[in-house]
């Protein structure tokens, strides 16, 4: 299979007015805030920190969070009824809920006020909006695969720290043998295609709204630092039952509302992401199926080994 072989990252990239930037300077140019100022500031994820900016070196940017992200006290989606309702008055908003985009905005505005005391400014010319603001708000969930082949679904007791194994509640994963396990790690599947990233400071990170009461099993797990370990994701919580020729990644995984509170994390979506990227290569090159594609998954697994993808963990857990 040499047409698989690695392919280099293009040293170069052009903007849309024909300007060339190197890899570096384009990442950087497309971030949304940009530090004035670059004091260190401790920062411990296990201790909290002192409310100040964290630890950043000369030149960085990055994005910043903070206690005031989260919209509470409204839903961006309208409900099924109201939304079918403005497409029949011919006032479809995506289904959106425009008063709560409204709410966002304003609380966005007044966080960064609160939070930015003359440390960061916004910038508009690389928001590509009039105010600065981004132009989409940022989703946690979103639609899920059901279930992947062989009604495979990701729970979330599989990175759990109690590593209580791949089964459980709506899991379906009898295939799976039991106790297949690493060192300080979460259940290993035979067909794992990316690893992932806990946690540690929130575990199963959920952000709940107001409005919305969760099941005891969920609530009970919430926040708990520590409660997440390193773990697998297998090449079936990439794929969608009954839909062959789809894979999916991210927050679109087959998996539990409880796991997507880890997967959803920016790491363990590049790794899935990857994962579904390369396996899409192969599929439509050699005419796969999902399902032969994950009764095949070592040449996958080769593959991602080949592009330099981790797909196990070198820790060293003290006894």
């Amino acid at each position: 299979m040499a047409e698989w072989g690695t392919a280099p990252i293009p040293p170069h990239s052009s903007a849309s007015n024909g300007t060339t930037h190197n890899l570096t300077e384009f990442l950087l140019i497309r971030r949304y805030w940009t530090m004035a100022n670059h004091t260190p500031r401790s920062f411990d994820p296990y201790k909290g920190h002192d409310g100040q900016i964290p630890p950043i070196a000369p030149g960085d940017r990055y994005t910043v969070t903070s206690d005031c992200n989260d919209l509470a006290n409204a839903n961006a989606f309208l409900p099924l009824a109201k939304a079918r309702a403005t497409a029949r008055s011919g006032k479809w908003a995506g289904g959106m809920n425009l008063t709560a985009i409204a709410m966002a905005e304003v609380q966005t505005r007044t966080c960064y006020n609160g939070v930015q005391n003359g440390s960061l400014s916004i910038r508009p010319e690389n928001s590509g909006t009039s105010d600065g603001l981004s132009k989409m708000l940022y989703l946690r969930e979103s639609r899920r695969s059901m279930t992947g082949v062989g009604a495979f679904r990701l729970c979330h007791n599989i990175m759990s720290a109690s590593n209580t194994g791949p089964g459980g509640a709506g899991c379906s994963t009898a295939s799976d043998p039991p106790g297949f396990t690493n060192n300080g790690t979460g259940y290993r599947f035979l067909d794992t295609v990316a690893i992932g990233a806990p946690q540690p400071m929130f575990g199963y990170d959920v952000h709940v709204p107001h409005w919305c009461r969760l099941p005891p099993y969920i609530s009970d797990k919430v926040r708990t630092p520590n409660s997440t370990v390193p773990f697998f994701i297998p090449f079936r919580a990439l794929t969608v039952a009954d839909a062959p020729n789809l894979l999916v990644a991210g927050k679109s995984m087959a998996t539990s509302f409880l796991t997507n509170a880890v997967t959803r994390l920016h790491p363990n979506e590049w790794a899935s992401g990857t994962a579904a990227g390369v396996a899409a290569a192969m599929m439509s090159a050699l005419n796969l199926s999902s399902v032969q594609m994950a009764n095949n998954v070592s040449g996958l697994q080769t593959r991602l080994r080949l592009l330099g993808v981790p797909l196990t963990f070198n820790l060293s857990v003290a006894q």
